[in-house]
């Protein structure tokens, strides 16, 4: 009306596609093409992309003559239809030629955590081995730490054997099941020794022999499930057998809260409704050490039936507080189909399972909304009634289509038009005042030019080097140190904040790593001292803990990262230093006596998520890794030493292919081990002597060699019966 009207579109005798909503198929995705208009026979390319940009898969169709449909049927695997990041038109020409996906198109996703230390080279001893081979038909799993896990988006997130959730993650694990997660807990050792309030009933606790679990002498099977059971209609195979159980303290509703028992009446599962989630907890272990349940179909089919119950809600992220209640625009789409970021107009969505745009626009373009973690996709709507011919245009409009005009650089004669001002208001400025002649003029002017320029940039060059400086040096310094701790091999003692039991383990370890050196394979480097708030405790094999009254408590950051280096290989030492005080076990026995050591071993380890402790056995690797010992003696003689009971407890062999997270002990060894700047012992031992100060070295060799090699040495008690086998 007020002038004329400008059309884009594509070139003369182009009908080009779109791509309608795709559905679901068990095999991958079922795509309907649509064309506004009828036209000749034309063939097209669909193309599976994931997040990085890969084509994941391809199908080609052909456009009948005269049709404007077109069905593609999309095949792929499981692996990577879960890595599907959109579909799309081979190009996509706009924003109607493909669909972003996002994880409600994937299968639900499982986090698996476990509280044992890392089974290298044992699958079938691996108890998130059988959870993973379980849940493969339905489910995707992925292993890591709760913290990793929900970051991104999870429905169900299974605990092997955690007893205890340390630090921040129990207020994490709480809250993500509150809106709507589905926490799965499987008993073990260390849930028999202790646990937390995230399980569904009260638990019986025992000593550290698995007090609180049942075993029979028969095994028992598995009663029916009842109506209130999800797992009601499940068929109850009778070879499945239970031989150790974690028993429940009877409370009243405690039949509601069974979701499957034994053929004696004690639960197998229960579970108890947490906010808009659940907690459901198996007092059995998720390996077969305890029932054969997990070597059955059965086992499966429960799992399945649990992983239904998820929603498949967008988890917590530590850097999305605010997606609780809206997603901010992460990724939208222009018109042309590319993905880019938000420009300032683009307000957030309200949160939701299935977030819908009633009226899409500038403000609210399709793409995606909320984190990189735990994005969802807003597409356009569009289906065959939306896709009509444009008609009813103006006589007066000019048609064009989407070629490019040719762009031209402002930037060189902008940059001379600056230089020609500069100038001119210098020399102004110099006229005005009445200095001089033009030739002193022109001298002046341009010595005073290039003055000041090199000023200017000498004092901010200085002004950033003087700021950036003290940071700099503390990175500097900190990767340094990282890069030291990566490229040697070295041991670690915790920094305690007395200066003496600080000295004294320094002192302690660069004895103990001389005579590594001079005795083994083995050399390490200098030992560093640890702040397990700040420092990384990855690159340590072994690391030294005295034990000192009143330390100050850890937060629940630095407890986080000790329980993970524990369960993931490392070994720490800690020891009490008071072995004159008779040594309890951690827990403390009422009316005992204990040392301030003790008090402060019990303060950290209760902190912990620990396994049950027991006596080292005669015949552990850990007396042979190296010498051969009959005690562990350090500055004082006759202690007792404890690793984990994870092996005798589970009827296996004490020669376990595991290596103890923890070792607990009260002898001083650094004490024993310290050395002066020449060489010398620097601190009496208790009663004394050259001998006692050798078997205290004997002993720190075998403790490294034990956490470096784990049990290379067990197969020395089958020596007897191989030379017998052999005839010697």
């Amino acid at each position: 009306r007020w002038g004329q009207i400008h059309f884009y579109t594509d070139g003369a005798g182009e009908n080009p596609p779109i791509l309608a909503a795709p559905k679901p198929t068990p095999s991958g995705f079922a795509v309907t093409l649509l064309r506004a208009v009828p036209g000749p026979s034309e063939p097209v390319s669909l193309q599976v992309l994931g997040a990085d940009g890969r084509i994941l898969s391809t199908a080609p169709g052909q456009f009948a003559a005269g049709e404007t449909e077109l069905d593609i049927a999309l095949s792929m695997p499981v692996a990577l239809r879960n890595g599907a990041d959109r579909i799309q038109l081979s190009p996509p020409r706009s924003a109607a030629s493909l669909w972003l996906l996002d994880s409600r198109w994937r299968r639900r996703q499982v986090g698996l955590v476990s509280g044992a230390n890392l089974e290298l080279a044992q699958p079938l001893l691996d108890e998130l081995f059988y959870i993973e081979r379980a849940m493969a038909p339905f489910a995707e799993t992925q292993r890591g730490t709760i913290t990793a896990l929900l970051s991104g988006s999870l429905s169900m997130l299974v605990l092997a054997d955690i007893g205890q959730i340390v630090g921040e993650d129990a207020a994490r694990v709480a809250n993500w099941v509150n809106k709507g997660g589905v926490l799965l807990r499987f008993a073990g050792p260390r849930m028999a020794e202790k646990n937390d309030d995230l399980i569904p009933v009260r638990l019986r606790r025992g000593g550290r022999s698995l007090g609180g679990a049942l075993s029979w002498e028969n095994p028992v099977g598995m009663a029916e499930f009842p109506e209130h059971s999800p797992f009601f209609g499940l068929p109850v195979p009778a070879e499945v057998k239970i031989k150790r159980q974690i028993l429940a303290q009877p409370e009243p509703g405690l039949s509601q809260r069974s979701w499957a028992t034994l053929g004696d009446g004690t639960p197998l599962v229960t579970a108890e409704r947490r906010g808009e989630g659940w907690v459901v907890l198996f007092h059995v272990t998720a390996n077969a050490q305890w029932s054969n349940l997990p070597l059955s179909g059965l086992y499966v089919a429960m799992l399945q039936r649990l992983a239904e119950m998820s929603p498949g809600r967008i988890g917590e992220t530590p850097a999305d507080r605010h997606a609780q209640e809206f997603l901010p625009p992460l990724l939208v789409l222009d018109g042309f189909g590319q993905l880019g970021a938000p420009p300032p107009v683009v307000r957030p969505l309200p949160v939701g399972p299935d977030t819908v745009v009633t009226e899409l626009g500038p403000e609210t373009p399709p793409g995606y909304y909320g984190v990189s973690a735990a994005r969802q996709a807003v597409n356009l709507p569009r289906g065959a009634a939306d896709l009509q011919p444009l008609t009813g245009l103006p006589a007066n409009y000019a048609a064009h289509d989407y070629t490019r005009s040719q762009e031209v650089s402002l930037l060189p004669p902008l940059l001379v038009l600056a230089l020609i001002v500069l100038l001119a208001d210098a020399v102004c400025i110099l006229v005005v005042t009445g200095r001089g002649r033009w030739p002193d003029l022109r001298r002046r002017s341009a010595a005073a030019s290039v003055v000041a320029v090199v000023f200017l940039i000498g004092l901010a060059g200085a002004s950033s080097r003087a700021d950036a400086a003290p940071a700099a040096a503390d990175s500097a310094s900190d990767d340094a140190r990282i890069l030291a701790a990566a490229l040697e091999t070295r041991l670690g003692y915790i920094l305690t904040g007395d200066r003496e039991t600080d000295a004294r383990s320094q002192a302690g370890l660069a004895g103990l790593s001389r005579v590594l050196s001079a005795r083994t394979a083995f050399a390490p480097a200098a030992p560093f001292g640890l702040d397990p708030e700040t420092d990384a405790l990855v690159f340590y094999p072994l690391i030294y803990w005295p034990m000192v009254a009143g330390q100050k408590p850890l937060s629940d950051g630095a407890l986080a990262k000790i329980d993970r280096y524990m369960k993931n290989g490392g070994t720490i030492l800690f020891d009490t230093r008071d072995q004159l005080t008779r040594f309890n076990s951690y827990r403390g026995n009422a009316g005992a006596v204990s040392g301030p050591g003790q008090q402060t071993l019990r303060q950290i380890l209760g902190a912990l998520d620990v396994p049950p402790l027991m006596p080292v056995p005669p015949e552990h690797v850990i007396t042979k890794s190296f010498y051969l010992l009959q005690g562990f003696p350090g500055r004082y003689v006759g202690g007792q030493l404890w690793i984990e009971a994870a092996a005798a407890e589970t009827g296996d062999n004490v020669n376990s292919e595991r290596v103890s997270g923890l070792i607990v002990g009260s002898a001083d060894w650094a004490a024993a081990w310290a050395i002066d700047e020449a060489g010398r012992p620097a601190l009496p031992l208790e009663p004394g002597g050259a001998r006692q100060r050798e078997l205290a070295f004997r002993v720190g060799v075998n403790f490294v060699m034990y956490a470096l090699t784990g049990n290379y040495k067990a197969d020395q008690v089958h020596v007897p019966t191989l030379l017998e086998r052999l005839g010697q």
